[in-house]
């Protein structure tokens, strides 16, 4: 199996910045089944950092059907947003990833910051009934 996300392109550029409490960053993004057989997938945020980390809030979308919506912490776990449909060869999904800086966030945030990596890992369907990562 192999997947291919957003063309190994970032989805969220360092330049598209959160610059005040409340604001939110919307980007498509494509996740494409370049294997040979069907997969199921997850999206999952790695290497999370920054003071403002636990002030973001996640959701990603496939169309109208939200298939995450949380904080970081909980979009680092592995099953948090799975995909509940089979993504076939040669298919792709186009995602959104919507980050909205909380606006409770600590002070005007300012000065402060926030990295993580946006990431897909997928498993085969077949042979894999509970459908495991």
């Amino acid at each position: 199996i192999r997947v291919n996300l957003n063309d190994g392109k970032p989805v969220i550029e360092e330049d598209e910045f959160l610059f005040e409490p409340g604001m939110t960053v919307n980007k498509d993004f494509t996740l494409s089944n370049t294997g040979t057989a069907d997969v199921r997938y997850r999206i999952y945020l790695a290497d999370v950092t920054g003071d403002l980390a636990a002030s973001l809030e996640f959701t990603i979308k496939r169309g109208g059907d939200v298939l995450f919506c949380g904080s970081a912490a909980e979009l680092e776990r592995v099953d948090a947003c799975v995909s509940d449909a089979v993504l076939a060869p040669g298919h792709v999904d186009v995602l959104t990833a919507s980050v909205r800086l909380l606006p409770a966030a600590v002070g005007d945030g300012r000065g402060q910051s926030a990295s993580f990596d946006l990431c897909a890992q997928a498993t085969q369907v077949k042979n894999n009934e509970g459908g495991a990562f």
